[in-house]
């Protein structure tokens, strides 16, 4: 579930599997779920239920440890979040543009973590869009969460970590 002490402009709802932002500073926002994997391999599911305005809503992976508050970073990896534009950023940095059209209400971003291989890969529809390698974590471990970033931008998204039927088979050994 996502972390119930959500930061202002954030709604949870369904058991705090859902979640309404309406973030109307000039900054990332991120709510990540409450607990994070330091070994083994994950995937879940995030429903866009609405689509967000100003594209920069996203959904991805944080190192909780390298991050230490949400909103403050630290050197090194801390998140890889693929955004509804089509664009996968690591930290503050573009890492890959144009790979998917953008994400609507209804769309379904799939996203694995091999938290042993350091390798996070992410899905839209069921279709890989983009791997990243190389990653490490901390002693809070990879955690999933949804982000957005920028001024007057909304999103909601719902998460599935399994507790209903994916929508699309997790890949082969997850």
């Amino acid at each position: 579930t996502f972390n119930p002490a959500a930061p202002s402009g954030i709604a949870l709802s369904d058991g705090n599997l859902s979640l309404s932002f309406n973030n109307t500073v000039s900054e990332s926002v991120s709510v990540p779920v409450t607990m994070g994997a330091t070994s083994g391999k994950f995937y879940v599911e995030f429903k866009y239920t609405a689509s967000g305005s100003g594209g920069a809503c996203g959904v991805g992976v944080v190192d909780l440890d390298s991050v230490g508050t949400l909103e403050g970073f630290s050197p090194g990896w801390t998140r890889i979040i693929y955004f509804q534009s089509g664009g996968v950023r690591s930290d503050n940095t573009a890492v890959a543009t144009g790979l998917a059209i953008t994400q609507t209400a209804g769309d379904i971003v799939g996203v694995d973590v091999d938290c042993d291989n350091g390798q996070v890969r992410f899905y839209v529809n069921g279709t890989l869009q983009y791997t990243a390698t190389g990653l490490s974590y901390g002693r809070y471990g990879f955690h999933f969460e949804p982000n957005i970033g920028g001024s007057a931008n909304t999103c909601t998204v719902a998460f599935n970590a399994g507790q209903k039927p994916f929508k699309y088979a997790p890949p082969e050994g997850f």
